[in-house]
């Protein structure tokens, strides 16, 4: 599959602390749990940085429903609870 546009900042960080969850809005995404996506051209928020979302060996995300899904970060929330990422971002394969 292709790289796929997401909405704006469609990330929004779990609680405050380290290995935070990550939820991402993709509107009908059609991925599996144990899929593994890449994002790419994100931007920052909430103490996670560019590095950390687009980690070249991607995330194994877990399903929420048709519209979200999830993934444990190795990122550090700062606050919990925050909505980033900016207007560019995109997931897809890890090549």
């Amino acid at each position: 599959p292709a790289q796929a546009l997401l909405p704006l900042n469609p990330f929004r960080s779990g609680a405050a602390g380290a290995n935070t969850v990550i939820s991402v809005t993709e509107f009908k995404h059609n991925r599996t749990t144990g899929d593994t996506v890449r994002f790419r051209s994100t931007e920052a928020f909430d103490g996670i940085t560019t590095t950390v979302l687009e980690s070249s060996n991607g995330y194994t995300i877990t399903v929420v429903d048709d519209n979200e899904y999830k993934f444990t970060s190795t990122g550090t929330a700062t606050t919990g609870d925050i909505t980033g990422g900016g207007s560019t971002a995109t997931a897809g394969p890890t090549s």
